[in-house]
């Protein structure tokens, strides 16, 4: 199977080849035709090309114009008050989950300077340091690495997936990727892991009502024949396996249960995380509530 860039350039040619055949025919117009064909479907090729190897050679999140800092207070869902450089301040904060395991009064953390000086708040809290554990908070940030790891086919038995693509309906639901593997049609939905106990990586850390959902409705799209994955992202590195929250959320909890059940692959990985980028790396054990266990 062809992957993306090539059938972009496949198709990039044949319109060349379309309009040079046409320029044979359309004798009065052929030189407009044939300036077509000569400059800009090379160019195109060129440009589809150079996308590709851009995309090929970041397989990492990265970020810039960082500063360390000391976490002081939660003042909401999106804000934060923290101390940069001896000097307290507030911060966005990328995250609606509670995150009290982490977000304690001294502890440290990385920040991101805005770019746009107008920006209601300077900073970004992007990463927090449990103990000597250092965790990406970002939850768009788990995307981002997903789709980073489809399109380098860093995740185990989806190397060869095509046309991936964002935010796609299906039912109620949007879910974060679709894909192609194969002849199939696939849907993909990431969760970001940010909670860990003794070493478990546990989702959710408040209950979800949309994430349920999300498991229902990927259990229908494997049931009506379409491919269906869940991937937890775990944004840190050091766990050992990941595990449903039961506790917090028994609705998810049971929804997972479900859709593993009914054909729905369930992945989690953990990743390499720095203050400079954070990259999906290997696959954990997965453990269900009632004892099953599974890869």
């Amino acid at each position: 199977m062809m992957k993306p860039v090539e059938k972009r350039i496949c198709v990039i040619d044949r319109f060349f080849f379309c309009n040079f055949l046409l320029s044979c025919y359309k004798w009065k117009y052929r030189w407009l035709i044939l300036g077509v064909s000569l400059f800009i479907f090379p160019f195109l090729r060129i440009c589809a090309i150079i996308k590709h190897n851009r995309r090929k050679e970041s397989d990492s999140m990265q970020y810039s114009d960082l500063a360390e800092g000391v976490f002081i207070e939660r003042k909401n869902r999106f804000v934060a008050e923290i101390e940069v450089a001896g000097a307290r301040t507030f911060a966005h904060v990328p995250n609606t989950g509670r995150c009290k395991e982490i977000f304690l009064p001294g502890a440290k953390i990385i920040v991101s300077r805005a770019s746009n000086p107008k920006r209601k708040y300077a900073y970004t809290l992007l990463m927090v340091y449990k103990n000597n554990m250092l965790i990406h908070i970002d939850s768009a940030g788990a995307n981002r690495i997903a789709e980073e790891a489809l399109l380098n086919r860093k995740i185990k038995g989806l190397e060869d997936v095509t046309e991936v693509t964002r935010e796609q309906s299906f039912g109620r639901s949007r879910f974060d990727f679709r894909f192609q593997k194969g002849k199939k049609l696939c849907y993909m939905e990431v969760k970001g892991v940010t909670l860990e106990e003794n070493g478990v990586a546990k989702f959710p850390d408040a209950p979800t009502d949309r994430g349920a959902r999300h498991l229902l409705e990927l259990t229908e799209a494997k049931a009506a024949g379409y491919g269906a994955y869940v991937l937890f992202v775990i944004q840190m590195k050091g766990v050992t396996s990941f595990t449903p929250f039961l506790e917090r959320d028994l609705a998810f909890t049971k929804n997972l249960i479900a859709a593993h059940r009914g054909g729905v692959r369930v992945l989690a990985y953990d990743t390499l995380v720095t203050p400079e980028n954070i990259t999906l790396d290997r696959e954990v054990d997965i453990y269900l509530p009632d004892g099953e266990a599974f890869i």
